[in-house]
């Protein structure tokens, strides 16, 4: 779940851009269970969920789970030269929250680098 403010507009498709300046390490996104949703496998949910989780969610490397934002988080685009970075939690590795790899203004594009959230192709599991 965002932490700060966002809106959505033109990108690659759509992207999720600063409605506000974030401070470079400022906390932007934090897996919240009450609002983001985890599933086990995609495999046999029928179309066309299985369509729109393949699209929308990623695979957490680290729980093991797929994850579907409840908010406008899914909109955040790939860039090899991010500015969020995913943090995870000491010696158990747990995917916790992004944090902003620099200063973001308002209205910059929220990037992150995929490989470093997502285990692999959906259609692997």
């Amino acid at each position: 779940m965002f932490l700060i403010r966002t809106v959505l507009r033109p990108s690659h498709g759509i992207g999720v851009f600063a409605d506000e300046d974030i401070s470079a390490g400022q906390i932007v996104w934090r897996f919240d269970p009450r609002f983001d949703q985890t599933f086990d496998t995609i495999a046999g949910l029928g179309e066309p969920l299985a369509s729109f989780l393949k699209k929308y969610t990623y695979l957490d490397p680290t729980r093991g789970v797929y994850v579907l934002c409840g908010d406008d988080a899914r909109f955040v685009n790939h860039s090899d030269a991010p500015n969020l970075r995913p943090v995870r939690e000491g010696a158990s590795g747990l995917y916790i929250h992004d944090a902003a790899a620099r200063s973001i203004s308002r209205g910059e594009e929220l990037t992150i680098d995929y490989r470093l959230i997502h285990a692999g192709p959906h259609d692997l599991v």
